[in-house]
Formats: structure tokens, C-alpha cells, sequence
């Protein structure tokens, strides 16, 4: 066996994690309380994102609270005061998504959705479904 069947050996399965795993997120976030109106989509990307509101309430920076209509607003109309970048850490990343101003790394890494995604991934998906 080569590098490159190697490489191509990895690449297939990663794309088998991939196409699994938004399958799983999908079906965890629609079996969440309340479901979400519409269903979020494992093939239809498009009304996630900052269209739905409960993918936009997971993405939505720590900087920011979702629950608010401005920040809602300011961030579906791309407004200055609530840009969202690749230096913005979203709130799914927190464990309870709950951000600590005093220590950023407190709880980072923990979210419930990060935490059922790795063990999807890395033990099985039988482990993530447990959560």
C-alpha cells in the first residue's frame, strides 16, 4: 500500500463522518425541546445558520445574547455593531453556553452539542445517543 492510498483511505472516510454526522446533528436538534419550526434539514443547508433561530442561537457569538431582537437583527442585517467573524466564539462551544468574561477558557469545548459530536466521531454514535 502507497501514500496515496493511504491519503485516499482517509479522505473517504472522513467524508463518511461528515455526511453521518449532519445526519446526527439534524436529528438531535430537531429532538430537542422545543422542536424547531421548521424541521432543521440534514441535506438543505438552506435555512440554518442565522436563519433558523435555534442554529442562529448556537452560532451566535458569546459577545453577543441571542435573545435579544437587536442583536437578531444587527446580525441578519450584517450590521457594524455585531459582526461575526472567525475570531467570534460561538456559544455551542460552551458548556451550558455560558461564556465567563473573567475566564474564557472556563467550560470552552464542554457545549453539550461539541461534547456529542466528538464521541460521535471518536468512540460511536451509539455513545452520542446516549447523551
Amino acid at each position: 500500500m502507497n501514500l496515496v492510498q493511504l491519503n485516499r483511505g482517509t479522505d473517504l472516510a472522513q467524508g463518511d463522518d461528515t455526511a453521518f454526522l449532519k445526519l446526527a446533528v439534524a436529528s438531535w436538534l430537531n429532538k430537542g425541546q422545543p422542536t424547531p419550526n421548521p424541521l432543521i434539514s440534514s441535506w438543505d443547508k438552506s435555512g440554518h445558520g442565522f436563519y433558523s433561530d435555534l442554529t442562529a442561537e448556537l452560532l451566535c457569538p458569546v459577545d453577543f445574547n441571542w435573545a435579544d431582537k437587536s442583536t437578531q437583527e444587527g446580525i441578519r442585517n450584517y450590521k457594524h455593531d455585531f459582526q461575526v467573524t472567525a475570531h467570534s466564539w460561538p456559544t455551542f462551544m460552551y458548556k451550558d453556553g455560558r461564556y465567563d468574561h473573567e475566564d474564557s477558557m472556563k467550560g470552552l469545548f464542554k457545549g453539550a452539542l461539541l461534547v456529542r459530536m466528538f464521541k460521535h466521531i471518536f468512540t460511536s454514535p451509539s455513545s452520542a445517543s446516549k447523551m
